[in-house]
């Protein structure tokens, strides 16, 4: 495989393959328990629902006897902190710097 070829571009998600959010996503699930009297949950017992989404982690988070509605509210109050939150714990995953600058240089 030859390796004279020109990018045309290359595209990446961002949440989670350049940046490591789950920090901020796990810090404002807590939050949004905490705040409406719930137990908070470890990084250990959701960081493998964080792929699945916000609901997701919020489904496992919780007692399957919590309303619908109480849910919702969870949902919100997580979201809303996720907005002022998000990427402020930790930047891009180790090494993606140099990944970017690489294939900058590839221009």
């Amino acid at each position: 495989m030859s390796t004279d070829f020109k990018l045309s571009c290359v595209l990446f998600d961002l949440d989670g393959t350049l940046v490591d959010t789950a920090p901020d996503l796990i810090l404002c699930l807590n939050k949004a328990l905490s705040s409406h009297g719930l137990t908070t949950v470890t990084a250990d017992t959701i960081k493998p629902f964080i792929s699945f989404g916000a609901v997701a982690m919020i489904n496992e988070s919780l007692d399957h006897s919590i309303s619908e509605a109480l849910r919702a509210d969870i949902l919100e109050t997580m979201l809303r902190s996720l907005s002022k939150q998000y990427c402020r714990t930790h930047g891009f995953f180790q090494g993606m710097s140099d990944t970017l600058d690489a294939l900058k240089r590839k221009d």
